[in-house]
């Protein structure tokens, strides 16, 4: 991961994967497909993936979209996963910029490591609770371990990725009058105390407003491939943590 050539970007892509919009086939809709928004029937559901274009089959998983899935229900690998994440940023500044700029995989955070802190907050209390309770169990030492390595390293992290706000935070009045029309009319970010604090907008797609119009094609004698554009209703995404005020109808 290491080696600074023309492959680390994709080294980098094929372990912590690419963002993709989770997007279904529809067959009751005649527009074809059911786009992110439609799919996520609360809020907290996944609305991104984060997928390894290396690992084909059924273990396509990215090591992100792994560590992601384990929370809540196998925490202790959750938590050395985002140990190890955290200690790879201290390590490597291409991929704590690649981490730091991926989305949330729900609607209601606007990066993916917006649930980190919190969530390892909870991990730290559970833990201590485990070992004052007596537990001895390998998942209750594994998971002390790495919460103990995890508090030496965090905050060397959290410099880190406050110093890309900044850098983000001082492009932020060319993007809004150059890259998102009218976006001050919808994003709440510095308006409403409500809003998590991300000095870059992000964009949440709706359904399918029209029939797929076609690209590109490429046909051999093993594969064909179709590059199809879709449009889509779409807008500016105002996540509080636990809600978002541009879908305030999906419930957690």
């Amino acid at each position: 991961m290491k080696i600074d050539d023309g492959l680390k970007r994709h080294r980098i892509e094929w372990l912590f994967g690419l963002p993709e919009i989770v997007v279904q086939k529809s067959y009751s809709s005649t527009k074809g497909y059911s786009i992110q928004l439609q799919n996520c029937e609360k809020i907290n559901k996944e609305a991104h993936i984060y997928r390894s274009s290396i690992i084909k089959g059924n273990m396509d998983e990215s090591f992100l979209t792994r560590v992601t899935g384990c929370r809540g229900s196998a925490n202790a690998f959750c938590v050395k996963g985002i140990t190890f994440l955290v200690q790879m940023c201290l390590d490597d500044p291409d991929v704590a910029r690649y981490v730091y700029e991926m989305p949330g995989d729900n609607l209601a955070i606007s990066r993916m490591t917006d649930w980190w802190l919190p969530y390892m907050d909870e991990q730290r209390v559970d833990v201590m609770q485990d070992i004052n309770k007596g537990y001895k169990g390998s998942s209750v030492i594994d998971k002390h371990e790495s919460i103990q390595k995890y508090v030496t390293i965090i905050e060397e992290w959290k410099v880190i990725m406050n110093a890309f706000v900044q850098e983000d935070r001082d492009k932020l009045e060319d993007r809004l009058a150059n890259g998102f029309p009218n976006c001050r009319d919808i994003w709440m970010q510095g308006t409403n105390d409500e809003v998590m604090d991300d000095p870059v907008p992000q964009i949440i797609i709706g359904k399918q407003v029209s029939e797929p119009t076609v690209i590109d094609t490429y046909e051999d004698d093993q594969v064909e491939v179709t590059l199809q554009e879709l449009e889509c209703e779409w807008n500016y995404s105002n996540p509080t943590g636990f809600f978002n005020l541009s879908c305030p109808e999906k419930p957690r």
